[in-house]
């Protein structure tokens, strides 16, 4: 496996109960559940769980998509991107998720994590109950080198 990542596909509900699979929009809403459903999968297999969640959802998607320069690590002249994790028995509420869909196929689901905060570019962005960043904070990066391809 190279990396995991979520397509957040945040459809409503309504957009997924068609007659064929065929008709109902494809993905699910999983921003917000990427990151414990991953660690307390891994760490319910026994695995480092805090080293595979960085290594599968940071480090090597910044290597594949040619980010690695800046991105995927905590390391002097990176950008300071990063979550901090809360361990516990947390119950997922999709009631309460941020992307205002109130449906998620975790929705009950018990989760060994959450995401307590987080940071984008050294500014705090989450605070464990809201987004302290406003719209428009994000940063276009273009692929340094050819990531994971041969270079010619």
């Amino acid at each position: 496996m190279a990396f995991v990542s979520s397509d957040h596909a945040s459809w409503p509900i309504d957009n997924k109960l068609g007659v064929s699979i065929y008709e109902a929009g494809a993905g699910i809403p999983g921003l917000e559940t990427l990151v414990p459903a991953f660690f307390s999968a891994a760490q319910a297999r026994g695995h480092d769980a805090a080293r595979l969640t960085a290594e599968y959802l940071a480090a090597r998607p910044a290597r594949f998509f040619g980010l690695s320069s800046r991105k995927g690590a905590l390391a002097p002249g990176l950008d300071a991107d990063f979550c901090v994790l809360e361990q516990g028995e947390f119950i997922w509420d999709a009631a309460k998720a941020h992307d205002g869909l109130n449906w998620s196929p975790f929705d009950g689901r018990r989760f060994d994590v959450r995401v307590a905060a987080t940071w984008l570019r050294g500014k705090p962005a989450w605070n464990g109950s809201q987004i302290l960043l406003s719209q428009g904070n994000g940063q276009y990066l273009r692929r340094q080198g050819m990531g994971w391809f041969p270079t010619h």
